[in-house]
């Protein structure tokens, strides 16, 4: 090959360089963090995310660092991508620098993989297990202190609102003072009922209401004597404290007297009969029965019947004429005849001294000391057994709505299924947030939502690759489900064809392009032109005939019989294969000429040894022949013919250093 041939592949050669370092200067390398004319280099700074597909000068970083070289890693509460996130509220105030996660996790109040989320309703603290006290409104809740900005419910104090009034408390901000409770017994701390009645001389749920005039005692089931002034009868004792009218004596003023002698008349104090020795029922008004047959003329006093007005109400009835039913009494016969109390509390689900009010107040059960569970719209439970009417609220379960939602379900009547929360931890069993962010391939705060077409990954951060016909990949792990656009392999379809292949799969081989083993890796063109011998954009199509070399631009020579020169280097292949025969000739006639020279020499060597003897005194002229015959024999000398050299001359194409050319015409013959 000569000068000109080395000349002319250089300047292919530089050209091809300089078409491909322009090809991924204007396109960019395939794959993020490469460079170089094939992108076959890594940046040169580990934590650059693009760099120039020329220089390698870091261009963009990846998440979680910044500076000229990417070595600085995000700080002063940053992270992520150009540092430009804000760290959560994380303990120890540090976050980290490339996603945001708080590896030592959140302050106290907050939650979420990445700490920005407030302790959800009614939570508060570290990990926000800590459950809020009986606030007003649990929205008022202090996220990281539990305190009650607005305040507690009735029946319990301190700025936490879990402790219940002192004794002798009740109600909102257990400023009331419990009512005459029986035997001194605290009060219900939220409402103020007497749980097993009053104390004599006063009635009502909070037993603060003193009998009325005219009855005092236990229920005020008393009646007053003949007091000089009606309201002056003692509610507690039925003392008459402004003393008796005329007529009566002792401390009750029921004793009748004779105002003019002073003596007891007969059948007095509630006597009748023989001798007075019958003692009068229970007469209205405390009036005296008729001192004869004992009949109360003006009827019964409440809780008593009959003539003589000495028979108690029956079982389950009480009052003026035991009209009255008894309520909800812990056993219905224990209520008392006269007034309804029930003597020995109430049933279970309600409350006052008849028991005939409900519980109430989200209470319920026993004493109504109860709290009903979370029922839909905060609505009153059944004051009995507690279950909730309307349903529970979201997030709870049961008869009684005080059981979270489990298994991963959520929401209302826990018919919600939790999404895809990192590390299949449970959502929020309320809302289904996931506190800890969200699995691979989804977002949102209940992980629910798949990635974006183009997306996928963790945060839904990574870009799919060159996915068949523009697909979306695979919204978890990035891999293209149909396969890779062409030009691309692998599993995420972000490797280029390599190793002189292109197309769908990279299954296709590259033409004859002037830079061997490498063409556009999408559709096989070749950047700087094609091998002498081809054209086409794919360089795989052949000059055609009577055309060959660079771009097919020369024209063949005069070639015998008008047959096609070589494709690549214009040699006539008919005279190539003439020059071949006729080499083949003259070896054969050389070779038949030394057999020849051979058999005559062998004969002629016995014919000089038999003159030798025979013929002894001829010896000079024999000697003179000898010297004849050997340079007649030496024109004929074999070794001559067997010398390849002038052959070699003659093979001018066995001779030229075109091998490549020779193998590609050996390849199309």
């Amino acid at each position: 090959m000569n000068f000109k041939t080395h000349e002319s592949l250089l300047f292919f050669a530089l050209q091809t360089l300089s078409l491909r370092v322009c090809y991924y200067s204007i396109k960019g390398c395939p794959e993020p963090g490469q460079y170089g004319p094939d992108c076959s280099l890594s940046c040169p700074d580990s934590h650059c995310r693009q760099c120039h597909s020329e220089t390698g000068t870091c261009q963009e970083c990846k998440p979680g660092y910044q500076g000229d070289q990417c070595q600085e890693a995000c700080a002063n509460g940053k992270y992520g991508y150009e540092c430009q996130g804000i760290c959560g509220h994380c303990r120890n105030q540090t976050c980290n620098h490339v996603n945001g996660a708080c590896s030592d996790g959140c302050d106290l109040g907050y939650s979420g993989e990445n700490c920005d989320m407030k302790c959800p309703k009614g939570n508060y603290g570290d990990d926000c297990i800590e459950k809020c006290g009986y606030c007003t409104d649990l929205t008022q809740c202090h996220h990281i202190s539990g305190t009650c900005l607005d305040g507690c419910e009735a029946g319990y104090k301190e700025e936490y609102c879990t402790q219940p009034c002192d004794t002798g408390t009740y109600g909102q901000r257990c400023e009331k003072t419990c009512g005459y409770c029986w035997n001194k017994e605290h009060c219900f701390h939220i409402n103020g009922t007497c749980l097993n009645g009053c104390d004599p001389g006063y009635i009502g749920n909070l037993c603060k209401t003193p009998c009325g005039t005219g009855n005092y005692g236990i229920g005020c089931s008393e009646k007053c004597g003949y007091c000089q002034n009606s309201t002056d009868c003692f509610h507690l004792n039925g003392t008459c404290l402004s003393g008796c009218s005329p007529g009566y004596i002792d401390h009750l003023c029921k004793t009748r007297i004779d105002v003019l002698t002073d003596k007891m008349l007969t059948c007095q104090n509630g006597k009748y009969g023989q001798n007075c020795k019958d003692t009068c029922g229970h007469c209205l008004n405390s009036g005296d029965c008729y001192h004869v047959n004992g009949t109360c003329v003006k009827g019964c006093e409440a809780g008593y019947q009959g003539n003589l007005c000495q028979t108690k109400c029956e079982s389950g009835t009480y009052g003026r004429k035991c009209e009255n039913s008894c309520g909800h009494c812990v056993n219905q016969t224990d209520c008392f005849h006269i007034n309804g109390t029930c003597l020995k509390g109430c049933g279970t689900g309600y409350l006052g001294n008849e028991c005939k009010t409900a519980c109430r107040n989200g209470t319920y059960g026993h004493g109504c000391i109860k709290e009903c569970g979370h029922c839909r719209n905060q609505r009153n439970c059944h004051h009995v057994n507690g279950s909730c009417l309307t349903g529970c609220d979201s997030g709870y379960r049961g008869d009684l709505c005080n059981l979270v939602c489990e298994n991963g379900t959520y929401g209302q009547e826990c018919n919600y299924t939790c999404g895809h929360c990192r590390g299949e931890e449970y959502c929020y069993h309320t809302n289904g947030t996931c506190f800890s962010g969200c699995n691979p391939g989804y977002f949102g705060d209940l992980c629910k939502t798949e990635c974006a077409s183009g997306d996928y990954g963790e945060k839904c951060s990574s870009v799919c690759g060159n996915c068949f016909k523009g697909e979306t990949c695979h919204h978890v792990n990035g891999s293209c489900l149909h396969g890779c656009s062409p030009g691309y392999q692998g599993v995420f379809c972000v490797e280029a064809c390599e190793n002189g292949t292109y197309g769908q799969d990279c299954n296709n081989t590259c033409g004859h392009c002037l830079e061997e083993g490498y063409c556009e890796p999408t559709n096989g063109t070749c950047f700087s032109g094609c091998l002498p011998g081809y054209h086409g954009d794919l360089c795989k199509i052949q000059c055609t005939k009577g055309r060959y070399g660079e771009h097919c631009s020369s024209t063949c020579g005069n070639c015998p019989d008008g047959n096609s020169c070589h494709h690549i280097n214009g040699s006539c292949l008919q005279n190539l294969l003439s020059h071949e025969n006729k080499m083949n000739s003259d070896s054969g006639s050389t070779t038949g000429l030394y057999v020849v020279i051979s058999v005559l020499s062998f004969l002629l060597a016995i014919a000089v040894v038999v003159i030798l003897f025979q013929k002894f005194t001829y010896t000079k002229t024999m000697m003179s022949w000898r010297q004849s015959a050997s340079q007649t024999c030496s024109y004929y000398d074999p070794q001559n013919y067997g010398n390849p050299t002038v052959f070699e001359e003659m093979h001018q194409y066995s001779t030229m250093e075109y091998t490549k050319q020779d193998s590609d015409y050996q390849n199309t013959v």
